[in-house]
């Protein structure tokens, strides 16, 4: 039962062993570097257009210029917001969140306000 299996093993190994023998090429079969393809050198390549002064700095200049645009609107409206809590209606206690302040009533005339759920 070995010696059939060791057999077929050793006929394998002997056959690729001849394939791969017949695929090496001797040194004067081999293509020099004048009939290469540039396409496929891997010296040949430029890179500078990938990260050089090519479309990186573009659009590196296009990202910086639309931050720029974004930072400054956050800063007008940070702006805005601080006029707009400086208004009476949102520093002052006495407006309980009304646009005016609410009437001072007599203990017995004051009111439910829907607005605040204050009676005043």
């Amino acid at each position: 039962m070995k010696y059939p299996i060791l057999l077929l093993l050793l006929a394998f190994f002997s056959i690729t062993g001849l394939r791969a023998q017949d695929t090496k090429t001797p040194n004067s079969a081999r293509p020099s570097n004048e009939n290469r393809n540039p396409d496929f050198d891997v010296k040949a390549k430029n890179y500078s257009d990938e990260f050089g002064s090519g479309n990186y700095r573009k659009e590196l200049a296009k990202l910086r210029k639309e931050n720029e645009k974004r930072v400054a609107k956050a800063m007008k409206e940070k702006k805005k917001d601080l006029r707009r809590s400086s208004r009476p209606q949102f520093s002052d206690a006495s407006y309980f969140g009304h646009k005016r302040p609410p009437k001072k009533r007599k203990p017995g005339k004051k009111k439910f306000c829907k607005e605040c759920g204050i009676v005043h």
